[in-house]
């Protein structure tokens, strides 16, 4: 009972664990991680890097460039800023702010959802800011945003600069899907690149880094080349609940293969004390699947009760490992039946293995044996 207790909790594990990271990499995240390179340390370059970002552009495997090192997943550039809304001075929060330039928008496949992107078209973006939805609730903004004006703290003593909104992109989430999406402010920055993104054309992505490694040393920096798939830092966020999903199906593996090992032990140790008795039966006219279940049902008995033990303690542990992610599955009755069939069938069949054997055992030497 305690094997397929065990058993039983392993399996719902592996199955809610599973469904879990199929939902981490569908879900909509507000932007496409799909063949986006990322250069962290553009910077290395001097006052090479726009020369080395026009090379870039020029390659006809390359859709598009950005300059920044602020990137929804991995290591990434951080700053909060102290933001109020004008209609609300006391209502202050610290708020991430991702200094960006015209491209970043377009690179990452965000969508705005209502106003404009930066442009170089206008002169005055450079006290402009892009929010997200969240930003709108956060700070009261609701209605049309666009064209309010929210206040930048610049100083310990009070000083605050306005920034008026010209743009709302769509939620993304900037962090894991562990973490609520937060108010988020996209401001201009074009003076100082720490980092490039890389938008690529083409699937054949090792051509395009080796031309973007060539393109890199032929400017004599002495540095290293350095770069990262946007979507394998995605990955790796989820590092721990990978290694977890892995673990939980081997265990799982292991734990029904020991427990049927013991169930067909007990099934053989009956049938060899109930030797003479399934000879008897046979002969009075008893079929092999009336031997059969006369052995299967006290196991099954057993095992049934080791599922109302298994199902209910399953249900608590796994939602209580889904509470640590602000965005996940809702655990659903048949995840629960379909272990508990698994379970069922996997023992039935170890059970009924070795029952048809005795049933089919000759009943004459069992009958001659005292």
């Amino acid at each position: 009972m305690f094997q397929f207790v065990i058993s039983v909790g392993l399996i719902i594990g592996t199955l809610v664990v599973g469904q879990q990271m199929d939902y981490i990499q569908n879900k909509d995240i507000g932007y496409n991680r799909e063949q986006l390179i990322v250069v962290r340390d553009a910077f290395l370059l001097g006052n090479n890097v726009p020369a080395y970002k026009d090379e870039l552009l020029n390659n006809p495997n390359v859709l598009n460039v950005s300059n920044s090192s602020f990137i929804p997943a991995g290591p990434t550039d951080n700053n909060m800023q102290m933001i109020s809304p004008v209609h609300s001075t006391e209502l202050k929060r610290r708020t991430n702010f991702y200094f960006v330039d015209e491209e970043y928008i377009p690179t990452m496949g965000m969508e705005i959802i209502a106003g404009r992107n930066f442009s170089k078209e206008f002169g005055t973006d450079s006290t402009n800011v892009i929010i997200n939805e969240t930003a709108i609730k956060t700070f009261g903004l609701e209605g049309n945003p666009i064209g309010q004006t929210v206040l930048r703290s610049t100083d310990l003593e009070g000083g605050r600069e306005r920034l008026n909104i010209i743009g709302v992109v769509k939620d993304f989430h900037a962090r894991s899907l562990h973490e609520p999406i937060e108010p988020l402010m996209m401001m201009l920055s074009n003076n100082e690149v720490t980092g490039l993104i890389v938008k690529s054309k083409t699937a054949d992505i090792s051509s395009l880094i080796g031309n973007m490694r060539n393109e890199w040393e032929s400017f004599g920096s002495g540095e290293i080349f350095d770069y990262a798939f946007l979507d394998e830092l995605y990955n790796e966020t989820y590092f721990k609940e990978q290694n977890m999903n892995a673990i939980l199906r081997i265990f799982a593996l292991l734990t029904i293969f020991v427990a049927c090992l013991g169930l067909f032990g007990l099934v053989t140790f009956t049938a060899e004390q109930r030797f003479k008795e399934i000879g008897i039966r046979k002969v009075l006219g008893s079929s092999v699947p009336q031997i059969v279940g006369l052995l299967a049902k006290d196991f099954l008995k057993l095992i049934l009760i080791s599922m109302v033990i298994a199902l209910p303690l399953g249900y608590y542990l796994m939602g209580k490992w889904l509470q640590d992610f602000t965005y996940r599955i809702e655990m659903e009755w048949w995840v629960f039946g379909l272990a508990g069939g698994i379970t069922l069938l996997i023992a039935f069949l170890t059970i009924s293995y070795r029952s048809i054997q005795a049933a089919n055992a000759n009943p004459i030497k069992s009958l001659r044996t005292e």
